[in-house]
């Protein structure tokens, strides 16, 4: 996992002594549907065989969250993954030039759209894997809904805001039943109760801050 930090952070880096896990393939792969892992692909080593012998490649069709789907794939064809706990990476959250920062409908519609990608591969093969689906894509909407009222931009969709809302209030209850930490299942239950309070609570405990329009 990344460390993330402020440009005003002047915390002292503690190195970490290192451990290593080795799960299967699809163990890997729910970690990564229930955000247990990092879900980009940046932070991880393919063997190139895998690649190649299987074709996975990118899906040109998907501008947002491309990463996340051949992480799948990848994960899903792999006997086993070897998660390390030592941090590699860090990623400063208050950079206002980030494209995590700022609202883009483009990346909204985009990464509300990666999930059903997988979703038409996986959902009639895996039970498992479906259900861990169904935990993606909820906590999909709940960024997009934390984007969209961070940014301040209710207003500039008003019927893809309703609909990520309705989404998010709806996935909710699948959420809390997910083997997911207890602190997640709370958010998802505040998520339920009241998707916009609880977006506006998590915006503003959260490290990133959004750039306003």
């Amino acid at each position: 996992m990344p460390i993330k930090y402020k440009s005003t952070n002047k915390e002292r880096i503690i190195k970490e002594e290192e451990k290593t896990e080795i799960i299967t393939g699809e163990e890997a792969a729910l970690e990564m549907l229930y955000y247990k892992i990092f879900i980009s692909s940046w932070n991880k080593l393919f063997k190139k065989s895998l690649i190649i012998e299987n074709n996975i490649l990118f899906n040109k069709n998907i501008h947002f969250g491309e990463g996340f789907n051949f992480s799948i794939d990848t994960f899903l064809k792999a006997k086993k993954v070897c998660i390390t706990s030592v941090n590699k990476y860090y990623y400063r959250v208050d950079n206002e030039n980030s494209v995590m920062t700022k609202f883009s409908i483009n990346q909204i519609n985009g990464s509300i759209d990666a999930p059903k990608h997988l979703q038409e591969k996986y959902d009639k093969i895996n039970n498992n894997i479906s259900k861990g689906l169904k935990y993606a894509n909820w906590h999909t909407h709940c960024d997009c809904l934390n984007s969209i009222i961070g940014t301040c931009n209710k207003d500039f969709n008003k019927k893809l805001y309703i609909r990520i809302k309705k989404e998010v209030k709806k996935g909710a209850k699948n959420a809390i039943q997910a083997p997911i930490p207890i602190k997640e299942k709370m958010k998802a239950l505040f998520y339920m109760i009241n998707p916009e309070f609880a977006a506006n609570i998590i915006n503003k405990l959260r490290k990133r801050k959004f750039k306003k329009k």
